[in-house]
């Protein structure tokens, strides 16, 4: 039997069956092709992830052994190998972090632009506290719970505390150095940490014999930072066989590492005063060496950052600037040589070169408020308000009761024709610091600029019932009261 198909073309039912049959075989090799293609996917996916596992796994073992740049070449590895990998990201911030390396820390860890995990979060403020941004780790801290296993619940609370401890809240850290002890209460290993900080805050309370009575608590744990601060108290109290006996204990126990730490250079630069303040030189110098050895480089750099800062106080700008700026440039743009240059060119009047610097070296949140009303200021010398304000108010996000920042912002503000906010601030001001009453004769100007000469005359009486013998304040409130007509008033205050 023939088939018609249409375009003239036929067929057989025998051929029909053969074209079927070949179809179904197509289909069906199409089928086990696609199907071994996507094992082949799946087994590379588990392969790829037991790579990062294997790469991860090895980077936390060599950072628990203390080989620090072993770990971060692993991790660093897991990183390129796949970015989008949150492990590779929390393993480089936790080295950085044990070597109080925030800023490096942080830097890697915002990198990363995936769903932050609790982990991430708990080093990011970490970070943040090595470099000073207590308000910012607490901000991370309060939207993360504590964590549900022990060694990461006394971790929370500690950060909490070191938190609280650099914005001297003292109470608040009390408070949650002594939750994070009580979170350690059946594992001795975690309860150090918490217990030293706990002394320092005593110490910060001016309560010696309890912070000793601390620290001593921790003594069989063999906790380096018990001994260096028992040793430094010691140096204090002129007990300087004590103190280096304290020193030199908490040496023996520092874990090693592959890299010189910051508690090591501490313990050591500790030693290197106790045995100089004993006419030990000798001895003293080979510390000394030691910690040359470790970073040749920075040892270097702190020698010409203080030649430097030297000639700054002596008031040679320009030299001071050169030096600087040698320092700069050799030091991969170090951020306190960058401050330093920024305050240079200030006192030189170079109010844009000033502001490059302080941009890219300052943070408003960690930098002293002496610094935040110079760096304001030379933006206002820029006629800048809106990036002098800025900077104010983040800092004032830190420090929200400084009388001095809260007038200084105040009279931004006013300049910005933003009275309501104005007075705010520099009513709190005021509030803050009565002496600074004569921000009223700030807020008396503004109004008659606006046509408000009653809202002005307000302001002026407050500042002449207050300091009525002062002859600006005298002068001022006279003329407002001439200038609405108030002659007779204005005539029995100047005859009392």
């Amino acid at each position: 039997m023939v088939r018609n198909y249409p375009l003239g073309i036929q067929t057989s039912a025998a051929t029909g069956v053969g074209m079927l049959y070949r179809i179904i075989v197509i289909v069906a090799f199409s089928l086990l092709f696609l199907t071994a293609c996507s094992e082949k996917k799946n087994e590379d996916q588990k392969d790829e992830t037991a790579v990062m596992e294997e790469l991860i796994q090895r980077g936390q073992a060599y950072y628990e052994q203390g080989q620090y740049r072993a770990s971060l070449i692993e991790a660093k590895n897991a990183i390129q190998r796949d970015p989008d990998n949150i492990s590779g990201y929390v393993l480089l911030a936790q080295v950085f972090n044990a070597l109080e390396q925030g800023k490096l820390a942080s830097r890697e860890l915002e990198r990363f632009q995936g769903e932050k995990t609790w982990q991430f979060q708990l080093q990011l403020a970490q970070a943040y506290i090595y470099q000073n941004k207590f308000r910012s780790a607490l901000n991370i801290l309060q939207s993360i719970d504590g964590g549900k296993v022990q060694a990461d619940q006394v971790n929370y609370l500690k950060i909490s505390a070191d938190a609280y401890f650099g914005l001297g809240e003292l109470e608040k850290a009390e408070q949650y150095y002594n939750r994070a002890i009580a979170a350690a209460e059946s594992n001795e290993e975690l309860q150090p940490g918490p217990t030293v900080g706990l002394a320092r805050v005593y110490l910060a309370q001016k309560d010696k014999p309890k912070a000793l009575e601390k620290l001593q608590s921790v003594v069989n744990q063999q906790h380096s930072d018990a001994y260096l601060i028992r040793g430094v108290l010691a140096f204090q109290e002129g007990r300087f066989d004590d103190a280096e006996d304290l020193l030199s204990q908490a040496l023996i126990v520092l874990p090693d590492t592959d890299v010189i730490i910051p508690t090591r250079v501490r313990i050591l630069e500790g030693l290197v005063k106790i045995l100089t303040r004993q006419g030990r030189s000798a001895e003293a110098l080979v510390y000394s060496k030691i910690l040359a050895d470790a970073n040749p480089a920075a040892q270097e750099m702190k020698s010409k950052f203080e030649e430097a800062m030297e000639v700054y106080k002596s008031g040679d700008m320009a030299k001071a600037e050169e030096l600087l700026s040698d320092l700069y440039t050799k030091s991969g743009k170090n951020d306190m040589s960058g401050r330093m240059l920024g305050l240079v060119n200030y006192a030189q009047g170079n109010f844009e070169e000033a502001n490059t610097f302080f941009g890219e070296h300052l943070d408003p949140e960690t930098v002293s408020n002496e610094v935040i009303k110079i760096w304001a200021g030379s933006e206002l010398r820029l006629n800048r308000p809106e990036k002098a304000a800025e900077i104010i108010k983040e800092k004032l996000s830190v420090t929200p009761d400084d009388a001095d920042l809260n007038s200084l912002y105040g009279l931004v503000l006013l300049a910005q024709d933003n009275h309501e906010a104005a007075v705010e601030h520099i009513e709190k001001a005021i509030s803050k610091d009565p002496q600074k009453v004569k921000l009223r004769l700030a807020l008396a100007q503004y109004a008659n600029r606006q046509g408000r000469p009653d809202d002005a005359l307000k302001e002026l009486e407050i500042v002449y019932q207050k300091i009525n013998e002062n002859v600006d304040v005298q002068t001022r409130y006279l003329r407002q009261l001439v200038a609405m007509e108030q002659q007779d008033k204005a005539w029995r205050e100047v005859k009392s």
